[in-house]
Formats: C-alpha cells, structure tokens, sequence
C-alpha cells in the first residue's frame, strides 16, 4: 500500500422539505428496504428519461437512533465524495431532510447477484477484474470497503461493474481495527464478531474470494460451504477464476493472497491473452466439443451478454441486502 489519502469532510445540504421535493423527483418504486433503510427510484418531474436512486437512511425521534443513522450518512457520503475511480459508483447530492438522511446516486437496476445466473464466463472475468481494480485502488490509499459482495456490485447500462454500499468503509493506517462490518457468509474462518481484527485487507480479500466462487460455481454464499472443494469438483471453471480464488480462500491471512497480488495476476493474465500467437496455424476444421452451458434464468436473453432490461425486475428484488 502506499499513501493514505486525506478525506475531506462530507457535504450535504439541509432541507425543511422531503428529498423528492427539494430535487424535483418523483418517487417511482422501491427497490431495496432493510430496517430503517431503503432505496428506491425517483425520476425526473421535467423529464421522465432521468432516473436516480435514493438511499434513504430513516431516523427515530429519539437521540440515540438519529445519531446512529448520521453516523452511516456521513460515513458512506464521506468516502464517496473522495473517491473517484471509473468501478465506484457515484454520488449526485446528499440531503438531510426531515426524518431522513437521503444519498442520490447514479441508478443501475441490475446487481451480480441477480444477473449471475445469466453470465458467461468472460463476462465474469470482466466484471472480477473490475471489482479487483476498484478494490486495489482503495486499498491502495488505506480505504477498506468493508462490506464486498454480489448485492453490491451494480452492472450499468454499458456493462461495466460499480462497487456501491460504502457505509462499513474505513480509512485504516495500519492494518488493524476493531471494527468490521461484512456480510456472514462472506467472512474470513479468523473473523469473530465483535472482536477486532488483525488484518482488515486480508479479511476482505476472502470476502473477494468468496464473490468470486458464488460467480465462477453459480453458488449463492451461505456460511460454512466449504468453496475450496467445490472448485476441485468444478472442471468447468477457468483457469485464471480457480487460481484467483484458491488464493484468495486461503485460510491463513498471512498466506492468503492480497488484493495486490490479485490486481498483478489478472495483469499478467490479460498480457498473456493479448499476446500474439507465434506458432503455426492449423487450418484443418477443428472437432465438434461439447461445451457445458452455464443455467441461465428463464428471463434472460438468448444472448450471450447480460439483457439489462431483462433481468431488472428479478435484480430488484435481489438489491434487499444492500441496505444491510
């Protein structure tokens, strides 16, 4: 890792009226709810083309819950507003408005979680290496995301990946803290909850284990799969997906790759892809192979791409977990 970057403090504006009314939205549907969160789409009064997502953190009258709820707020507002990297997604305006704080954001209608079953391999390879490049760069200025998983990677219109849900991020000088945040069936066999951790970058790099293996095996993560031996009986997966993730669900932190050393491997991959190839060309007609096809949901394009607005409804419901 090299600097750890100075954050600036967190900007929103105060509103005495509702977040729609001060940004001349109208709500559309909600798409994601968890306890006192949730996000829905708002569109534009003017324009009904011009769609934003609002993530709303809903307080209580009493103290303890509003501070709690600001807390989040400001945490998540204050890393997004910082950061800026092409696989981060991107935050429009913050509002504090009477009984909620409200982030807008750019609007994607599709999540990994809900568009996995439909991907090809290459698009998993595309859409890992984003999430590697979004993660190295985080890391690389001491930025932990704190909670990486399928719900919140977001695929926008033109296919490429957003890392989103920055609430449990934390800036960490060395490597330690005594927070975590994380989704249980994503955490490292060394995580016990409530206790602090010795390695935050480590820890993270098995939850990017685990994301990837849900992708690469059409697995959805549940707590105690044993991922190690369900990639030894998967001869489907590719190479570079198996190697990536043996190394990052290594159960030892201290062997476990980083997500460094992960960003270096998928380099030295793609510059091996892209090599030109020197040897003689057979033209005689290569044999017939039959190639295992990835289950796909019954709302998916024939294509091999992801149908952004095929899947939408079905990823919707998937995005629950975002706001836990």
């Amino acid at each position: 890792m090299s600097t750890m970057m100075n954050l600036h403090p967190e900007v929103y504006e105060t509103y005495s009226v509702s977040a729609t009314e001060a940004l001349g939205l109208k709500e559309d549907k909600k798409i994601a709810k968890g306890g006192s969160c949730q996000v829905v789409v708002a569109t534009d009064v003017n324009d009904p083309a011009k769609r934003k997502a609002l993530k709303k953190l809903m307080f209580l009258e009493d103290e303890r819950d509003y501070r709690k709820k600001r807390f989040y707020f400001c945490n998540e507002i204050r890393f997004l507003q910082n950061v800026q990297h092409p696989n981060i997604i991107q935050v429009d305006k913050a509002l504090a408005c009477p009984g909620e704080f409200v982030i807008a954001m750019e609007y994607h209608p599709i999540d990994l979680y809900g568009a996995m079953p439909c991907l090809t391999d290459a698009e998993i390879t595309k859409y890992f290496t984003q999430v590697v490049d979004a993660l190295f760069y985080l890391h690389d200025r001491h930025i932990v995301h704190g909670d990486v998983k399928l719900e919140n990677v977001l695929i926008d219109m033109q296919g490429n990946a957003k890392l989103c849900d920055f609430g449990m991020a934390q800036l960490i000088p060395n490597k330690s803290s005594k927070l975590w945040g994380g989704t249980r069936a994503y955490n490292g066999p060394e995580y016990t909850r409530g206790q602090p951790v010795e390695d935050v970058f480590q820890l993270e790099s098995f939850s990017l284990g685990v994301f990837l293996c849900a992708l690469s095996l059409y697995v959805y993560p549940l707590k105690g799969l044993d991922y190690l031996e369900l990639l030894r009986g998967a001869e489907s997966v590719p190479d570079i997906h198996r190697v990536c993730a043996e190394r990052l669900l290594c159960p030892s932190p201290a062997e476990r790759a980083s997500i460094s050393e992960i960003h270096q491997l998928l380099n030295d991959h793609r510059q091996s892809e892209s090599r030109p190839q020197l040897d003689v060309i057979d033209e005689s007609p290569a044999p017939v192979v039959s190639v295992p096809k990835r289950p796909r949901l019954k709302t998916c394009h024939e294509s091999k791409s992801v149908d952004t607005e095929a899947v939408a409804t079905q990823s919707e419901q998937s995005m629950q977990e975002w706001t836990e």
